[in-house]
């Protein structure tokens, strides 16, 4: 039996959302053969839980490989209307699950200084699995684009907003700025600890880097190496290249149990 758990795990602090523990990803992994996960990362935190080490697998990222962001590209539903006349920054927010220690109330705060900033159209993309919490996006200023695919907002937007989301990989897969608003959580994360992003402290700094990216200053201060380095590790395992989807296959198609 395979486990293959769903999402990225970029979470570089132990407890970063309420009711986890060491003993319920034990409960819940150590049932299985084999778990495939997709960096050292999660990894780790596995083995911390108590499961062994030979159990887990680690193989890179399904959902961020080459191959498969260019097949979705070609199956997506496309829901955005291009405008041309439109000459406004586009920025998309990518909201975390308010469990993982968000600061709602803050992060409320923003949404309104972000409806307040001229020459920027803001869309705002709940968290996928967050219907339960759906009242906090009912009376936004903004819109909201829960029916619109991550792929495609991210094609969409000249700027990518994030705070503890995994999407920040196919933004920096897209070549996209990305702006890690680390004052709305209490979480360390390791695209910030890899230098992976432009790292915001509080609505001021916030505020002065999208108005950079209006007047066309679109210098950002991380490097190359650094993205390269996050995506290194997260979409391929910590190798420079692979192919993901093939090490899946083979893997899965020939393992065996001893």
């Amino acid at each position: 039996t395979l486990a293959l758990p769903h999402g990225v795990y970029l979470y570089t602090n132990e407890s970063y959302k309420a009711r986890t523990s060491a003993r319920q990803r034990f409960y819940k992994f150590n049932r299985f053969d084999y778990v495939i996960v997709q960096n050292h990362l999660r990894k780790d935190v596995l083995v911390r839980s108590g499961i062994v080490s030979e159990k887990i697998v680690v193989l890179g990222s399904a959902r961020f490989c080459d191959e498969w962001i260019a097949q979705n590209r070609k199956i997506l539903p496309r829901m955005i209307k291009s405008n041309r006349q439109n000459k406004k920054l586009k920025v998309v927010f990518m909201v975390s699950k308010p469990h993982c220690r968000i600061d709602i109330e803050r992060m409320l705060s923003t949404f309104d200084i972000l409806s307040n900033l001229d020459g920027i159209q803001v869309m705002i993309k709940p968290h996928t699995r967050t219907a339960a919490n759906s009242r906090l996006f009912a009376d936004l200023s903004l819109p909201t684009a829960s029916n619109i695919l991550t792929p495609e907002l991210c094609e969409w937007a000249d700027v990518v907003l994030v705070i503890g989301s995994s999407v920040i990989t196919e933004a920096l897969m897209q070549e996209k700025p990305v702006l890690y608003l680390k004052y709305l959580h209490a979480n360390t994360m390791l695209f910030e600890e890899c230098g992976a992003c432009w790292t915001i402290n509080n609505e001021p700094e916030l505020k002065d880097a999208l108005q950079s990216f209006e007047n066309k200053r679109m210098e950002v201060p991380y490097g190359d190496e650094n993205v390269n380095r996050f995506l290194s590790e997260v979409v391929y395992g910590g190798r420079k290249k692979r192919d993901v989807l093939k090490d899946y296959v083979e893997f899965i198609t020939n393992c065996s149990i001893h």
